[in-house]
């Protein structure tokens, strides 16, 4: 018969060596997943369209483009970009920023950083963070914008467009400045 000694310490052996192979499986999933992610391709000074339908859509410009592959493809311009939107082949609005991203499956794209959207009415946008939902035709913001229009500046948490930036509206509008009566109180 075994001692309770001789039992206990096989127990204890037996809970090191169990735990030691836990430990090692749980270091090789984090050294698995910890793994950087690199571009499937680069490119520099680019010039990227779209379309629709062979009808030019928007012109894409970029120091550097970095695109991604696997089960959620994207495309990052770290560099920054700016964009020149067509309707009917004729400029429409012209958006700048500091970052993007564009998620091809979600046909999404997000920019950020110093974002400034100027319209044919030279209706202007500042915000930090801006998102062009490709299939529903809309951008958006929840963050803080500012719109500055012929005769007003329009402040708010949250903001909705079409891709030309010609019909928009606002949420939780902060502040209204009319323009024609501050200059004529001047």
């Amino acid at each position: 018969m075994f001692k309770p000694q001789i039992l206990f310490f096989f127990i204890i052996i037996f809970l090191l060596f169990f735990s030691a192979c836990n430990k090692a499986k749980l270091e090789d999933v984090e050294a698995l997943t910890n793994e950087e992610v690199f571009p499937a391709e680069i490119a520099k000074d680019i010039e990227f369209t779209f379309s629709d339908s062979g009808k030019v859509k928007g012109i894409l410009l970029a120091p550097l483009m970095e695109s991604y592959q696997g089960s959620a493809p994207y495309r990052e311009m770290k560099k920054g970009l700016t964009v020149t939107f067509y309707n009917n082949n004729i400029p429409s609005s012209f958006l700048r920023a500091n970052y993007g991203i564009q998620h091809i499956n979600k046909k999404l794209i997000e920019v950020k950083g110093n974002v400034v959207v100027v319209n044919t009415n030279n209706d202007t946008l500042t915000t930090e963070q801006l998102f062009w939902n490709q299939r529903k035709a809309k951008v958006y913001s929840e963050k803080y914008v500012r719109v500055r229009r012929k005769n007003e500046i329009i402040k708010s948490q949250g903001f909705e467009s079409d891709p030309e930036f010609k019909e928009y509206k606002f949420y939780d509008i902060r502040g209204v400045i009319n323009l024609k009566e501050t200059e004529d109180e001047e």
